[in-house]
């Protein structure tokens, strides 16, 4: 990958981050804090929680990821493909800044990443029985890798991109029984199939 030249904008809460060609562009009105008077005017809560100067980094690294290492064409798109190709470039960022755990890379809250502890099985259990794994229903597959309120199944205490953490989850799991496998190495795999196995 080539490093890319970095700016800064004022978007009027455009993109928060731009990748284009070697550029990478930081919108900074949309990291004012959660908090930010004018935040609240036009955005909901669920929204405004990434909206903070400490997530500018893990943005940053994730979407130059994205935009570099989209899903490959022989992709079938399902939501666990989805998940996992989201869930591996997490991943990648979460060891690059050097994040403890994939709640603290998706910036979830003291709340949020006991509600993941506790909750761990009951959403893989939910996405299997349901069959929404192999959903290719873009809304379907947006809600859980997307910023979502929560996903009405889980109930109102489940955190958005639930679906993304899942991802980070798997990835993780198969690194820890991988020890051969490099970031490079990852990075570069396309056989999601191997990798859930």
């Amino acid at each position: 990958l080539d490093i890319p030249h970095v700016y800064t904008q004022i978007s009027a809460l455009n993109e928060s981050v731009i990748v284009v060609d070697s550029l990478l562009v930081i919108s900074l009105d949309k990291y004012m804090g959660s908090d930010y008077s004018l935040y609240n005017r036009y955005y909901y809560d669920y929204q405004t929680r990434s909206m903070r100067p400490d997530r500018i980094a893990p943005d940053c690294i994730a979407f130059y990821l994205i935009s570099y290492y989209p899903v490959p064409p022989t992709s079938r798109r399902t939501l666990m493909e989805i998940m996992i190709h989201y869930g591996r470039l997490y991943y990648i960022t979460q060891q690059l800044l050097g994040y403890s755990s994939s709640e603290d890379i998706m910036g979830y809250s003291d709340e949020e990443k006991k509600w993941c502890k506790d909750n761990k099985k009951k959403v893989w259990e939910y996405l299997k029985s349901s069959k929404q794994l192999h959903a290719t229903d873009p809304m379907v597959i947006r809600r859980y890798t997307r910023p979502f309120p929560y996903i009405a199944f889980f109930g109102e205490n489940s955190p958005g991109w639930i679906g993304t953490w899942m991802g980070i989850e798997i990835v993780s799991s198969y690194m820890k029984n991988n020890k051969k496998t490099s970031i490079q190495d990852l990075l570069l795999m396309t056989d999601y199939d191997l990798l859930l196995e």
